[in-house]
């Protein structure tokens, strides 16, 4: 919808007013042509995580590639790099920052290191997919991040119906329970006698 606006001369000290409202045509992004558009959030997310030292490690030893944090100078908070197989995080985060762009580079290194499309399309569920994951095992360990991943999904969706979203459910929930289970080994390892009972542990057993 586009205002329709008057000047109001008739009345003393008033200025142009808006009486109505009338449609017009737009375009959708995918209609349009040029470079793409960089998708911005306007706040990062602040706060402080309980244990943040140990769930870092965790998450860090659960990770399929090597991590490294560093000074990014295009303002990125992280990005993971197929052709080298790594993920570079921002060093200047909050912990909760932190903890989110590292579980959504590790979805990204865990479900599109195969992915050589640079369909739009396929940028939106991955994007989509790697942040829903993140946002979900943030949840399961009490890091609220909906202020940043909720505007972020609705962002990378190519419609209003979030048809990525809804398409990638069953691998967004695998994914969050592989995540969850990884992280849950390394916080809270099994003890020998849960494993096998009465029985010694096998000389090759790996905990």
């Amino acid at each position: 919808m586009y205002p329709v606006i008057i000047d109001n001369e008739l009345v003393e000290d008033e200025g142009p007013k808006i009486v109505g409202w009338r449609a017009v045509s737009v375009f959708d992004i995918r209609q349009t042509l040029g470079d793409e558009l960089p998708f911005y959030m306007n706040d990062l997310l602040p706060g402080m995580v309980n244990d943040y030292d140990r769930f870092e490690e965790a998450l860090l030893l659960a990770c399929p590639v090597p991590v490294s944090f560093e000074n990014i100078s295009s303002g990125a908070h992280g990005f993971y790099r197929p052709k080298d197989n790594d993920i570079v995080i921002s060093d200047n985060l909050s912990e909760v920052q932190t903890i989110k762009t590292l579980l959504h580079e590790m979805t990204h290194a865990i479900l599109h290191h195969q992915d050589d499309s640079d369909s739009q399309e396929s940028r939106y569920q991955r994007e989509v997919q790697a942040e829903s994951v993140a946002y979900a095992v943030c949840s399961y360990y009490g890091i609220d991040t909906k202020e940043y991943s909720f505007p972020y999904i609705a962002g990378w969706s190519s419609s209003k119906d979030m048809e990525e979203l809804e398409q990638s459910l069953q691998i967004i929930k695998e994914t969050t329970d592989h995540l969850i289970t990884a992280i849950e080994r390394i916080r809270r390892p099994v003890p020998s006698s849960v494993l096998y009972g009465s029985k010694e542990k096998p000389e090759n057993a790996v905990l």
